[in-house]
């Protein structure tokens, strides 16, 4: 596997994808989009107030949580 077929390099092209269609597609602007997407996640992982303005993600899964992968790994 090369490092352009990693998983999170997957993960990273997606994102670019939807953020530049939403630069074309939207009135946003780019800082509007960043927000967005903060947000987005803070709420995915239901982060709460754990996150302060300016602060950088870091997220550590519980154990129990389900992260969509499948019995095989996938």
């Amino acid at each position: 596997m090369t490092e352009e077929d990693t998983p999170q390099r997957k993960c990273t092209v997606e994102f670019k994808v939807h953020i530049h269609r939403w630069q074309q597609e939207s009135e946003l602007e780019p800082q509007e989009i960043v927000d967005a997407i903060e947000e987005a996640i803070e709420e995915y992982f239901d982060l709460g107030e754990e996150v302060e303005d300016g602060e950088v993600l870091s997220f550590e899964p519980e154990e129990d949580m389900d992260m969509g992968t499948t019995e095989e790994g996938d």
